[in-house]
């Protein structure tokens, strides 16, 4: 009993002796990794300031968008999840083949209005802009950015309007906007249908909220013949891009309004905007420019571009593509495919109520029995990349095979024959 005692004893006194130990390892190993955080905070904090205080050149801003890329990449495979906008990952899909997803952003790539006020004098109103309050030209480090002036309303002169189908792209600076401090401005991108400054009747409007201390959140509303239609606040975070430079991008396509902040998507709304020859303009509000809170832009932007395929599956019924492309005398999708199947699985996602008919059709390469059979299994092989990729429901898509005997042009020549060798989308 005495043996007995004593080892328990000597145990009890060993195990909160070990006990012991291993707390002040665990609060050593805390201590340590708060350190570490703080430290990662400073440092952050401090990069910031670099940035924010002195920013890039153009050239060296051209040069690191040649790099991006390889940057964005990075960036996906760092800072997003799986379900996250903007992730990109590899989706493994049947015979080793694998669909890269990422949506963003495309800009047009027939430019109808640009402007880096290299042109304009320092301290005047740039040219090619009207304004219904002021602005001015000013340099910083070395390059020319137009400031906008708080409840100034400002037109890029554009004197025809705007088409169906465009993109707007530009950089935005903001300085003196405080994380200590609680402020309501706010910068307005408003389409109108004057291109002056008198009450709209038709209009789109959105803004981007500049404010460090809160949340953000990002208006949509749109007015049509005088009435508003749509109206919503939508609660997005993105107050560390607006800690500097950022670059805000905007597509156009028919009523669908798409913006984004730097590579993050903010807005999308499938019937936003009227259609009424509309202009751009911008408005800076409730700007404390006695505290030093301004707000530049440059790079200025305006691009058309094609219509987009949700609008031509609307509007004319039908889509027909080249660009679903298969191996040869197989039904196996080559990866070049992906990008048009992501654009056509993002239309099924977001128009919910409408249903397909997926049509494949073959060249004349073959026996015609043999193209019917081809046809049809390239027509399924979509199907099934849809309903398993973007989980749409199978039962809003039929499939059907015209092999050979549909031919939009003769099946003469490789060219021709790549012409014919197509898959349709119609509208059910």
């Amino acid at each position: 009993m005495i043996l007995i005692l004593t080892f328990s004893g000597n145990a009890h006194a060993q195990f909160w002796k070990d006990l012991k130990k291993r707390a002040s390892e665990v609060a050593e190993e805390t201590f340590k990794r708060k350190s570490e955080e703080k430290a990662e905070r400073v440092t952050s904090d401090a990069f910031d300031s670099v940035f924010n205080n002195d920013i890039l050149s153009k050239k060296e801003r051209r040069k690191l968008r040649k790099q991006g890329n390889n940057t964005e990449n990075r960036y996906e495979e760092e800072n997003h999840a799986p379900g996250d906008e903007g992730y990109s990952q590899e989706i493994p899909a049947e015979e080793g083949f694998s669909a890269a997803t990422n949506f963003g952003f495309e800009p047009g790539n027939q430019v109808f209005f640009e402007d880096d006020f290299s042109r304009d004098v320092i301290g005047d109103f740039p040219a090619k802009w009207d304004t219904n309050g002021s602005g001015e030209i000013v340099t910083i480090n070395g390059e020319k950015w137009y400031q906008l002036k708080n409840d100034s309303q400002t037109f890029p002169m554009v004197s025809s309007g705007l088409p169906d189908n465009y993109t707007i792209e530009f950089d935005l600076l903001t300085q003196g906007f405080k994380a200590s401090e609680p402020n309501s401005a706010w910068l307005n991108i408003t389409l109108g249908d004057k291109p002056k400054f008198e009450k709209l009747n038709n209009s789109t409007e959105t803004n981007l909220s500049f404010s460090q201390y809160g949340g953000t959140s990002t208006l949509v509303r749109n007015t049509v013949n005088g009435k508003t239609e749509i109206e919503n606040n939508l609660q997005v975070d993105y107050r560390e891009a607006m800690r500097g430079e950022s670059r805000i991008s905007i597509s156009v396509n028919g009523p669908r309004f798409r913006m984004w902040v730097n590579n993050d998507k903010v807005v999308d709304v499938p019937r936003l905007v009227p259609r009424a020859g509309l202009y751009f303009k911008l408005e800076p509000r409730i700007l404390r420019e006695e505290k030093g809170e301004t707000i530049y832009i440059n790079n200025f932007r305006m691009a058309k571009t094609g219509e987009d395929l949700r609008s031509k599956l609307i509007k004319n019924g039908s889509f027909t593509t080249n660009e679903i492309q298969f191996d040869s005398g197989s039904a196996n999708l080559k990866e070049s495919s992906v990008s048009i199947l992501n654009q056509m699985g993002q239309v099924l996602l977001e128009e919910t109520s409408i249903a397909v008919k997926i049509v494949g059709h073959t060249d004349a390469d073959g026996s015609e029995d043999g193209n019917l059979q081809l046809s049809q299994q390239r027509a399924e092989t979509v199907k099934t990349f849809l309903s398993t990729e973007f989980n749409i429901d199978p039962s809003r898509m039929q499939t059907e095979g015209k092999g050979e005997s549909q031919p939009v042009v003769e099946n003469d020549t490789p060219e021709n024959k790549a012409q014919n060798r197509r898959v349709e989308f119609i509208k059910q």
